[in-house]
């Protein structure tokens, strides 16, 4: 089965609740564990021609070099593939709920099963799940986690009457990986995936999710073609109710609205506005959202909950309304038409069908401008329901001009402190992030929440006097304002004759760098987002600009920009003036040394200096 990074996570947390003797942080992924061997068997079991179950048997041979040690091998579980068997030498497994116990419920499960290898020798340990709802049988994940693997095997065991319509491929796999398919006399079919030398999975920085980059074999096996898994989907959803709760809401949201646009804004502003994101997808909970009338009355729901009580809104105005199936970026490893199966999709939103275009809508994004396309489904393919029918189409880019945190101000040299009254508009993609951050906490520790977002992970920048404007509506932009203090910014030589002041125009938005040798993974810079900055610093008394800093052009494939300087036409303060916007998210592990020399290029375009001689 595949991990997510919220499981990830989840899992590396329950490590800790193992015998320190078993997981200390020496041994646990320790380089002197090694799996010489793992098999993954995978039975698909099938009757009256359709698939009923699939048997998963793990095997994984340890062995240690230089000292004992405690290997620990993860097993994630819920009802529809519970574990079996779990069994390895002296092992006792342990079994512990993988939940958040925050806003997300699954009903997932982890096991747990460490057991000692001795030095020198190996020692076997086998885990065995029945996938009892087939269609969660998508992919086998290659290699592991924390061990390096010296040889891997999957095999499928595919009966005969399957063998015609179970598509089986290879994904981000490495170079050498073998296949090899036999059939019986009986026509049943098996195919081998080996592969030597797998290592552990990396952690890098700015690399893409685990979903989308890790080696895997994804199996199709419950659903034909597209068609067989919207037909799954769709059977989850439910019948239309007649709900009086609902039509009064319908009514009363779009009293005075004279066009299609405005009512569809208003449903979308007030569902975002008024419904919690709390998911619980325990099972088939996981595909079958909530009735309109049950998220309306508990005032909470999912992303399948806010999506039909949209849906439900809409078509009671005579709006066409259809919920949309959709993998999110990064979080899926293949889209629906390569991989017609439940793992192309892990997010629902809606749509409203106009005559001459669809309005897509993501009821997750409670603080969100009208109109705005979250990047996580922007460009994405999606299964929209069409009536009886479905359709395959493209949600739109979304307005990426429009994810720009502005920053204004007016400073001044404060012995060694660049000092003054600064502004923050924050638009799009920066306004839904600062709205559900601020909104995520009480309103007692909003203003160190705000100075940690301005100091961007520096501590000789001061924030006080802090004040929000932002509030759960879809307003277009959410502003800040702060007296910030950079206790670092002025450098005085010549006994203060001179004074070297660094305005430092794109500190909310400086990109780090990365290891560039010997990675692995592709280089993956997030969400989008863009800065402008137009501030002012006073000429401090006593002393004349000797020369501002030359304009500097930033266009290096990664990042386009620009920093500049000049006088403001008073002559009593130098204007300074920088923008920067991300040209390129996403490129290949060869690419890490490229994005390093744009990171130094943009760090000294951002750094220069304004140069402040005391007059004679």
């Amino acid at each position: 089965m595949s991990f997510t990074p919220l499981k990830t996570i989840i899992l590396l947390i329950l490590l800790t609740l193992l015998s320190p003797a078993a997981l200390s942080a020496r041994q646990f992924g320790s380089d002197n564990l090694v799996a010489d061997l793992r098999v993954v068997d995978c039975e698909l079991q099938a009757r009256d021609g359709e698939l009923k179950s699939v048997k998963v048997r793990r095997e994984t041979v340890m062995s240690a070099g230089r000292v004992d040690e405690h290997a620990v091998l993860i097993t994630v579980y819920d009802e529809n593939c519970p574990v079996g068997k779990a069994s390895a030498p002296g092992a006792k497994p342990v079994y512990r709920a993988a939940e958040t116990g925050e806003i997300f419920y699954s009903g997932d499960r982890v096991c747990l099963l460490p057991f000692e290898v001795k030095a020198g020798r190996t020692a076997k340990a086998v885990v065995e799940q029945t996938y009892v709802s087939p269609e969660y049988f998508t992919e086998v994940i290659l290699g592991n986690s924390h061990y390096d693997t010296r040889k891997v095997r999957v095999v499928l065991r595919i009966p005969s009457e399957l063998a015609g319509r179970v598509a089986v491929r290879g994904l981000n796999l490495p170079e050498g990986v073998r296949r090899d398919s036999t059939a019986d006399s009986r026509g049943n079919v098996t195919i081998t995936y080996e592969a030597d030398n797998v290592p552990a999975f990396p952690r890098e920085r700015l690399a893409p999710p685990f979903a989308s980059c890790a080696p895997m074999i994804l199996v199709n096996a419950s659903f034909a073609d597209v068609g067989g898994v919207f037909s799954y989907l769709r059977s989850r959803l439910g019948d239309d109710p007649d709900d009086p709760a609902l039509e009064t809401l319908a009514r009363e949201l779009t009293a005075g609205k004279d066009n299609d646009m405005a009512r569809i804004d208003t449903i979308a502003a007030w569902v975002r506005s008024n419904i919690r994101y709390v998911a619980i997808e325990h099972g088939e909970f996981g595909h079958r959202p909530d009735a309109p009338g049950a998220v309306l009355q508990k005032r909470y729901g999912d992303c399948k909950g806010a999506a039909n009580l949209f849906r439900a809104l809409r078509r009671m105005w005579g709006i066409e309304g259809r919920v949309v199936w959709i993998g999110t970026r990064g979080h899926v490893p293949a889209d629906w038409s390569e991989n017609p199966s439940l793992s192309a999709g892990n997010h629902m939103i809606a749509a409203a069908v106009l005559p001459d275009t669809v309005v897509f809508v993501d009821g997750t994004c409670t603080y969100a401008p009208r109109g705005y396309i979250p990047y996580g489904i922007a460009g994405r393919e999606c299964l929209m329901e069409d009536g009886e029918g479905y359709r395959l189409t493209h949600v739109p880019e979304g307005d990426r001009e429009a994810d720009v945190l502005t920053h204004t101000g007016r400073y001044a040299v404060d012995g060694s402190s660049l000092t003054g009254s600064a502004r923050f508009e924050f638009a799009g993609v920066w306004r839904t992030l600062f709205e559900e951050l601020v909104n995520g906490v009480t309103a007692s520790r909003r203003p160190q929440l705000v100075a940690r977002l301005i100091v961007s992970g520096r501590n000789d920048i001061g924030v006080s006097d802090a004040v929000m404007s932002t509030a759960a509506t879809d307003a277009p932009v959410s502003n800040l304002s702060a007296t910030v203090s950079d206790a670092s910014a002025v450098r005085a030589v010549g006994g203060r004759r001179k004074l070297y002041v660094q305005p430092r125009v794109l500190r909310m938005m400086m990109p780090s760098a990365i290891n560039d040798n010997g990675r692995s993974l592709p280089v993956d810079v997030g969400t989008p987002m863009s800065v402008r900055t137009d501030i002012a610093v006073e000429i401090p008394e006593g002393y004349m600009p000797s020369g501002l800093p030359v304009d500097i052009g930033i266009d290096n494939g990664w990042f386009r920009g620009r920093v500049r300087y000049e006088l403001d036409s008073e002559g009593g303060a130098v204007r300074c003036f920088g923008e920067l916007y991300p040209t390129r998210l996403t490129g290949p592990a060869s690419e890490a040394a490229a994005w390093n020399v744009a990171v130094r290029e943009v760090e000294r375009a951002a750094n220069t200096a304004i140069v402040f001689e005391r007059n004679q």
